[in-house]
């Protein structure tokens, strides 16, 4: 299953940085030139990043934690396109969805105090959760 992504959309494309301005946040564009940031990123592997000049640059903030399996990790993109092209369904709330529970049996195995897992889709539906399952606690 491959996509190419439109020329518009890679960002050494030269109107990338124009429309970021235009459509998303211009002071952040000028915040970074001020303080000598604001290099455009090209390729990100593991933990390094090349910009539009081809220099590589390691990585230390690594999306604020999101990214701590490094960016592009061969191990989970040859594990999401095998997932995507046996088409198994996914996120269907009107049936028992098989790996949710493959995944909370092994955090049970791994965590035996914990038993039973919730998931969530987002930040938000996390926190959520997190006050209801406190104020039925307590």
């Amino acid at each position: 299953m491959t996509q190419s992504i439109p020329p518009s959309v890679r960002p050494e494309h030269p109107t990338a940085v124009q429309r970021y301005m235009d459509h998303v946040n211009p002071a952040f564009i000028q915040l970074l030139g001020t303080f000598g940031f604001g290099r455009v990123f090209v390729r990100a592997e593991g933990m390094k990043l090349w910009d539009d000049h081809d220099r590589e640059y390691l990585d230390f903030l690594a999306g604020f934690g999101a990214i701590n399996l490094g960016h592009n990790p061969t191990e989970l993109a040859t594990a999401i396109t095998r997932a995507l092209d046996d088409k198994h369904p996914n996120v269907m709330h009107v049936g028992p969805q098989v790996w949710a529970g493959e995944l909370g049996a092994a955090l049970a195995a791994r965590f035996p105090k914990l038993p039973v897992s919730l998931f969530s889709c987002s930040g938000g539906e996390a926190v959520e959760a997190a006050m209801k399952l406190a104020r039925a606690a307590t």
